[in-house]
């Protein structure tokens, strides 16, 4: 569904950056910042993003024994967008990344202990992973990471997805780009599911290592 897409592009994006695991409040405002200014121009999708929420409450009203399927593979693409410096992160970085956010979508990871009270009991699985792609588009082997060389790392937004895009065909990928910047300042943003389409969708994100 595409709600949940929207949650492993947050769990990914901490995992990424994890300066935004202190800026969660920034990544989620420009989100609802950027999905706000495509409503304004195209209302009528308000109507699909009422319709998405909906179909989720059902779903989650649903007996688990309906509800569970086994674990959905979701193909994700990172694409580095950089300049020849630190930006241009490494394979290693980003698998390690890979496993992290799949860690936490399992509810595996360390910090459970640390969610707050009024979360822990909706605390859960949902039950599908996050794996760098194999095939590209045009059905080549591909380890899931693309390198593309463009000042527009610095200043990263709408215009690096004109760069390299991948959700162009009958394909569908999770896809990520990593700057060196968001041009509006921000650790990172997406859009909210349903508000616009394959091509547009996705993260950008600042790359950092620390």
């Amino acid at each position: 569904m595409k709600t949940i897409t929207f949650l492993a592009s947050l769990l990914i994006a901490m995992a990424i950056l994890p300066e935004t695991i202190f800026a969660q409040e920034r990544f989620l405002c420009e989100t609802h910042s950027r999905t706000a200014e495509v409503l304004a121009q195209h209302p009528e999708r308000q109507a699909l993003l009422d319709h998405l929420e909906r179909e989720y409450e059902a779903y989650l009203e649903r007996p688990e024994s309906e509800r569970s399927a086994g674990v959905k593979v979701i193909p994700t693409v990172i694409h580095v967008i950089h300049d020849n410096g630190a930006e241009n992160l490494s394979k290693e970085f980003l698998v390690n990344a890979m496993e992290i956010a799949n860690q936490e979508l399992q509810a595996m990871n360390a910090g459970l202990s640390s969610v707050v009270p009024e979360f822990q009991n909706v605390i859960g699985n949902p039950e599908f992973e996050l794996r760098l792609a194999k095939i590209d588009p045009n059905g080549n082997c591909t380890d899931g990471i693309t390198r593309t060389r463009s000042d527009m790392t610095y200043a990263g937004g709408e215009n690096v997805k004109d760069l390299i895009n991948w959700n162009t065909g009958s394909r569908r990928y999770l896809q990520i780009w990593t700057v060196q910047s968001v041009g509006s300042g921000a650790g990172g943003y997406t859009y909210l599911p349903g508000s616009v389409g394959a091509q547009n969708n996705g993260i950008i994100i600042r790359a950092a290592q620390y």
